[in-house]
C-alpha cells in the first residue's frame, strides 16, 4: 500500500466516523435527550464535541454544546483523585496526581 492509498484510506475512514458521530448527535437531539449528557454518552467533552460538530460542517449541532460547555467552564476544576482545586476547569488530576500517575507508570513498565 503506498501512502497515497494509505492517506486515502485514512481520510475515508475519519469520514466515515464522522458521519457517525453527526448521526448520533442528531438521534439524541431528536429523542429530546439533555445537550448535557451527550458528550459523556459518546465520551467527549462539551467542547470537543460543539468543534467535532462545526468541522463536519453542522454548526447547528455544535451551539448547544458551545453553551454547555461555556457553563461548565465557569466551574472550578477538581482533582479527580484527591479533591483539590486544579488550575482547569474540568474534573482532571492536579501537578501531584499526575506526577504521582506518571511514576508509577514507569515502575510498572521497568518491573515487567
Amino acid at each position: 500500500m503506498t501512502r497515497e492509498e494509505a492517506a486515502a484510506a485514512t481520510a475515508e475512514r475519519f469520514a466515515r466516523q464522522r458521519q457517525e458521530r453527526v448521526e448520533d448527535v442528531e438521534f439524541l437531539l431528536d429523542n429530546r435527550t439533555d445537550p448535557d449528557s451527550i458528550p459523556g454518552r459518546l465520551g467527549m467533552t462539551h467542547a470537543a464535541l460543539a468543534k467535532a460538530m462545526h468541522r463536519a460542517g453542522r454548526p447547528d449541532l455544535a451551539r448547544p454544546f458551545w453553551r454547555a460547555s461555556a457553563h461548565h467552564n465557569d466551574t472550578p476544576g477538581q482533582c479527580r483523585f484527591c479533591g483539590e482545586p486544579t488550575s482547569r476547569a474540568v474534573r482532571t488530576a492536579c501537578a501531584g496526581c499526575r506526577n504521582y500517575a506518571r511514576n508509577e507508570t514507569i515502575n510498572r513498565r521497568n518491573v515487567a
